[in-house]
Formats: structure tokens, sequence, C-alpha cells
């Protein structure tokens, strides 16, 4: 079982963050929010704390003859997340009382402390939330932070994710007071990769320094492919060295998180996106935390097989201390051939296209407009080499057949891959079908909607959290004003209401990957990640992986075969699939982990 990992000298990492001796290896549990969002009471989580130990069958369904449980295979916990709180019955319509204590809604959670209980008797750690985002919060406050962390204790809590959304967001502070308690705490920051004082900048967090015991790097995942990826790519930074150490930041006690797993839940559950994804969690070290309800055999059947798989994650319970980037690393990326894309590249015209910093040129040097996305495209577009080349894509909209048409490529409601979820759905193009009912669309010449025929809902824009440079356009709700408003100018160029220009492109979305990790033994993860809406050939050669010997022998983790010594590997990845190695040196015997 994971539990019996051994990791070589861990205890003398000599790089540590807050030391309260816990989260040595990256945690792993179950999280209530992509599950439930903030509908949440007692009854939902005990049947969660049931459901995480009991025994399965192979298939993942209960079965008390079975041999494995989540919690025996290492997923230890449960953590409630907002929707808890008795918002406004506080003082002043807050969710502190006068002497700071947070209040709790009566009717979903009547015992609180019960329930802690409940879960520590059946050998779960529980994991309490604070500082959220639902109750409105606004005014910073010594006290409230005092409260937060009384309750924590007093109620018995093992760990608790403090969020961005209240008043309460210094976390030294928080640190401080929960050690004064002399109950040790897991703790997670959840300031979702922004620079709130103390919350997670770079900068701040050299040897020492790290108030928490795993920090999100991301805003929220959701169960979609390119935000999946998306928040897999914000970790990067974080794993390489420490200033003035040999030690990532992303380290033991002080893990960077790029948010749960949305292994169970992704469209249509499918295989090949949770295997990559439950894969790139695995060899970055990221916190393995489920967010799908365990009650549903549906999603646990799709689950199982990719979450009970010790191989993988024995690569996320391994942190080899005086190796090479051992947290994992970025080995290459790139953007590879995609299915045609509406895109959202810049302005139509170079207005206002210019950088606001005067270290724009040297940041974009560093790689940061691919690592760091967000605040790069938002502060150097022209570093970034966002601004208008004059390049748009030419559009015609046919009145009498509805279509919106790009040459010989149409609109499609429908796209390819993935179907719609949460009307988020990347806008694809495909070849234009006489009659298809998924490539008629209304345009509404007053207020600029473009509307789906089949689907109902009309054309916007979303801004990923990494690649926001390619405001990928989405069905959503209609009747939202500027949202929702384009104009199809006389030369072909299609805008928003943002005067941004569409681009049909071949060559946007994540990029493909290959990551590595070292293993005890000198051993080497290789992950290679197709990040592509269409299959592609990728061939590895084993000799540019910076990891030494050319030749290995070589175990395919996912289909649990040894292949012999190899220099390379070679595989055709279906969309948005993986393969995963195991590297072992070819003098030894080829072993699974």
């Amino acid at each position: 079982m994971v539990h019996a990992v051994v990791i070589v000298a861990l205890l003398s990492v000599t790089v540590q963050a807050d030391d309260n001796g816990l989260a040595r290896l990256p945690p792993m549990g179950w999280r209530s929010w992509n599950a439930f969002y903030a509908d949440i009471d007692t009854e939902k989580i005990t049947a969660q704390i049931d459901a995480l130990v009991a025994l399965r069958a192979a298939d993942g369904s209960v079965d008390t003859n079975g041999t494995a449980s989540l919690s025996s295979l290492g997923f230890g916990s449960i953590g409630i997340d907002e929707g808890w709180e008795g918002c406004g019955l506080g003082v002043n319509g807050t969710v502190h009382y006068a002497n700071g204590t947070p209040t709790v809604d009566p009717k979903r959670f009547p015992d609180m402390p019960g329930l802690v209980r409940y879960g520590r008797s059946k050998g779960v750690k529980m994991g309490f939330y604070l500082n959220g985002c639902g109750c409105n919060e606004r005014k910073e406050h010594r006290i409230n932070y005092e409260g937060d962390v009384r309750a924590t204790v007093a109620w018995g809590f093992d760990a608790v994710k403090i969020d961005s959304c209240g008043a309460q967001r210094n976390m030294t502070l928080y640190n401080m007071l929960i050690n004064a308690t002399g109950k040790a705490l897991e703790v997670e920051n959840c300031h979702q990769g922004h620079n709130f004082t103390d919350g997670g900048n770079p900068g701040q967090m050299g040897p020492g320094w790290c108030p928490y015991n795993l920090f999100r790097t991301s805003n929220d995942i959701t169960n979609l492919w390119d935000r999946v990826m998306s928040n897999l790519m914000t970790v990067v930074p974080f794993l390489m060295d420490a200033p003035n150490s040999s030690s990532p930041l992303s380290r033991p006690g002080c893990w960077a998180y790029p948010d749960m797993l949305e292994v169970g839940r992704m469209p249509e559950h499918n295989v090949a996106e949770s295997r990559s994804h439950f894969s790139a969690w695995a060899i970055v070290s990221a916190p393995l935390v489920l967010g799908f309800d365990l009650r549903d055999q549906k999603q646990m059947s799709a689950a199982w097989p990719i979450i009970s798989n010790e191989e993988v994650m024995k690569i996320s319970q391994t942190w080899v201390t005086g190796s090479a980037s051992p947290s994992g690393r970025l080995v290459k990326s790139w953007q590879a051939d995609n299915v045609p894309t509406l895109s959202v590249r810049g302005r139509c015209s170079d207005a206002g296209c210019v950088d606001k910093d005067e270290q724009c040129p040297e940041w974009a040097a560093k790689q940061q407009c691919f690592l760091n996305r967000g605040f790069m495209l938002a502060n150097c577009q022209k570093s970034c080499g966002s601004c208008s080349n004059g390049n748009f894509s030419s559009f015609a909209f046919d009145k009498a057949t509805g279509t919106l048409r790009s040459g010989d490529l149409c609109l499609d409601s429908e796209g390819l891959l993935p179907p719609a979820v949460n009307t988020q759905n990347v806008m694809h193009l495909q070849s234009c079908t006489s009659g298809k009912a998924s490539q008629k669309w209304t345009f509404n010449g007053t207020n600029g909607e473009i509307r789906s025929d089949a689907a109902g809902s009309c054309l916007t824009t979303l801004n990923t959290w990494l690649w926001n440079y390619v405001k990928i356009a989405t069905l959503g709700g209609c009747g939202k004003g500027g949202a929702m408003s384009w104009t199809l100018h006389t030369n072909g160029t299609l805008s928003n209401a943002k005067d941004e220009c569409v681009a049909v492109s071949t060559n946007s979305g994540p990029p493909s990957t290959v990551w590595a990790k070292p293993l005890a033994e000198g051993r080497q993860a290789v992950l290679m990640i197709n990040g592509a809406d269409k299959g592609q050939q990728i061939d590895l050669d084993f000799s540019g992986l910076g990891i030494g010997a050319s030749s290995w022998s070589t175990r395919s983790v996912w289909d649990k075969k040894d292949l012999g010594a190899k220099r390379g590997f070679s595989a055709f990845l279906g969309p948005h699939d993986c393969a995963l190695l195991v590297l072992s040196p070819e003098s030894e015997v080829a072993v699974v982990i």
C-alpha cells in the first residue's frame, strides 16, 4: 500500500516549510466542493466518510469481501468546503460572532464537533474550511482570525483550507495563531495563486518560509480538459529551486497545488483525460484530492481503475532528497497541430497594445509569457506578441442557411472534443454540411448576439486561467449584454464587445508536454501528454531528458507491461491521452515499483 513507500533520506531535508511535521508527502483525500459546491450538510459528509472507508471490489463497487478501500490506498481525509457557514448570523450580519467564533448553519450542521468525532472514529482525518466566498465578509479583524483558529481546534479538525474571498488573508498570522494552540494542523493556502499579503508570492518563499503545508497555484479547476491542463501548468515555476537553495519551492511540507482532481467527473468519464490528469498530478508531486460523489457508482466505476493504480500513487508519494528536481519538472512543451478552434487573439487594432511595466521585455525573455500568462498578457501585451498582426480570419454569415463560415469551415455548436460541459465547451469549426442543425445560428443585428439554433445558447468568450490570451469562444447564457455582443465588420473580421478579433486557429489550447521525476534507486518516472484535440505521434529520445544514461529498462505503467531495455519510446497518443513510464538503470532487473 502507499503508506509503505520508503522516502529516501526524507528527514535530512534542509529546506522546509512551517515545521509542524505534516504533509511530508503530497496529501491524499477527498473534498466536497467539486461534487456538491455549497450544497453540503452532515448527512452528505457522513456518507462520504463511509464511502471512503468502505471495502471495494475490482470494479470499485462496495463489497465487504473486497481487499482495498480508498482509505487503505492512502486517500485518508475528508474535507468540508464552502457551505457550512451560518451566513448573516454573526455580528452586523457577518459570519463571525462578536468574540470571533465563526457561525455554523444550524440546520445543515447541528453538531459540527460530533461530525468530526464520527470521521475520526473511522480513522479518517477531518478537514475544515475558513475565509469563504459565500458570506461576503469584507472587513478584516484580528479577533476573527483568533476565533477561526479557536473553533477549528476546539471542534477537533485535523486540517484546514483557508480561502481568499473573505477578509482574513494573512497566512502568517493564521500560522502564528495555530502554532500557539499547540496542535499541528495541515494548512492549505487557497489564495488562487494571487499575491495577496503572505499569499504565495514566490519572492517570499525562500528557505524556511512557507506558513502552510500546501498552496494553490491556480484558480478553481473545472471538469474541462483545457482548465485541467491550464491549472497543471501553473505549478511549473514552483518546481524550480528556491532562491539560494538546492530544493524546489514545492517541497515536503509545502506542496504546490493546482487544485483538486476532476477524475471521475471528466466528460462522459473520459478515460484518457482522467489518466493524463492523475498522472500529471502525481509526477509534479501535487496533492491528490478527489472531488466526485463517492456514493455515485457510475462515477466510481469510471474512476476506480485510475485512482486505485498504486504504481501511479507511488510516483506521487516519492520524494528523493538530494536528487535533481525531486518534485518533478517540465522537460519540454510544444503546441501540436489541433482541430480548427475559434479563438480571440487580441485587439482588432493596435490601440492600447503596450507594455505597462518596464520589466516586461526581461520577463518575456525568461519565458514568463508562457509560465505566467494571466499576469503577463494583462500587463505585457507588446513583449508577449499578443498585439494585432492584421491577419485575423475572415468570416461570412449566410442568413439563408444560418451558417457562420470561414472558408470551407463552419462554426459548429457540437464542436469535437469534449462534448459540451456546463456550457463552457471550446468552440470548434467543422467542414460545412448542408442542413446540419448544429451549424445553424441566428445573428441578432440589434444586440449582436450569435445564438445557436440547436443549443439555444449564445456565443461568448472564456478567459482561461493560464492562457487567457486565447479567450476561447464558448456557448453560454444569452441576454447578458456586452459580453454576448459581436460585430461582423465589412472586411470580414469578427470581434467581441472588447474589440478583440477572432481567428480560426489550429495552434491553440493546452500544450503537449513531457515531464520527469526522480524515483528511488536511480529510477525515473517520465510522462508524455498529448494536449491536442486530435491524435499525434510522439517520439521521445531518453538521452534528451537530462537523466544520465541513454538506455533504460522501461515499464509502461498504465499498460502494466515491462518493455525491456530501450533508448527511447514512441507512441501514437489519442486526444488528451498519455504514456507514463518508469525507467530503471539498465544494469538492474526492471521492477514494478
